[in-house]
């Protein structure tokens, strides 16, 4: 048994494996005495772990001292291989990698664990979760969970624009995943506040044909968080079928985005399909 590696039993099963990932990520190896390529599979993980520091625990478990767990996570085959982070299971392999392989395996897991970490910090110290952003989008420039949150953590400090000049390049190529999407909409939203919308309400009240008045008032109230008034608004807008029809179906689009009424926005999706269509 190599001295990185924990050899673990029923009885230290909980304790070895899911208390130990609520700090650092687990990979457990279900493996037994009788398999071959289990002995084979054990220095590569052994030595690619080792060079990581202190970073990942690694968990033997012998098949022939485990089988209630074995059972519980589906063992068909051995070496099974199992990556645990915060008693989740986040990754897993069964039979013998390169090593090369299961090298870029723990890069996926250590992606994970630090996108978690940064994501965590973002409320207690975003401009650190910022540098840690930007330094782990530098290792992996294509990943769009980096992207949406150096975005994110962008808008915490106060730099909207630039954030919205990342989310908008995504949405571009149609790479924004589901919380960027809600991200992109919302600052395109902004902010707004009752004055302005009671200024704009009350020039409305006597141009009850202008729909640009109209949309601008529709921008304002979802601005302000007032979003079935402002998916009004844009109705209204739509069924003038001007101009501006177009700008106020992608307002609603953005709208729906932010809106935390689901049925709300089944409502107007309907409402809007009906009038498009």
């Amino acid at each position: 048994m190599s001295s990185i590696a924990v050899e673990t039993n029923e009885s230290q099963f909980e304790s070895d494996v899911f208390e130990q990932s609520l700090s650092k990520p687990v990979v457990l190896d279900f493996w037994a005495d009788w398999c071959a390529p289990c002995r084979m599979l054990a220095p590569i993980m052994e030595e690619a772990i080792e060079k990581r520091g202190d970073k990942i625990r690694l968990v033997k478990a012998n098949l022939d001292h485990v089988g209630k767990y074995a059972q519980e996570f589906g063992v068909q085959g051995i070496p099974a291989v199992y990556a645990i982070w915060k008693k989740e299971l986040v990754g897993n392999f069964t039979g013998v990698i390169a090593p090369d392989q299961f090298e870029r395996w723990l890069d996926e897991l250590t992606f994970i664990v630090d996108r978690d970490e940064i994501r965590d910090l973002e409320a207690s110290d975003a401009a650190a979760a910022l540098k840690r952003w930007q330094q782990l989008l530098e290792k992996h420039p294509h990943e769009i969970e980096c992207q949406v949150g150096l975005a994110r953590t962008l808008s915490l400090t106060d730099q909207p624009a630039a954030a919205l000049e990342i989310l908008d390049k995504l949405a571009d190529v149609d790479l924004l995943n589901a919380e960027g999407k809600k991200l992109h909409s919302s600052l395109k939203l902004g902010d707004s506040d009752g004055a302005e919308i009671e200024t704009l309400r009350a020039k409305l009240s006597t141009k009850p044909a202008d729909a640009e008045l109209r949309l601008e008032l529709a921008k304002a109230l979802a601005a302000g968080g007032e979003h079935q008034a402002a998916l009004d608004e844009c109705l209204q807008v739509v069924e003038l079928r001007n101009e501006l029809k177009e700008d106020a179906r992608k307002l609603m689009l953005d709208i729906f985005e932010v809106c935390p009424d689901e049925q709300v926005v089944r409502d107007y999706r309907r409402k809007l399909s009906l009038l498009l269509y």
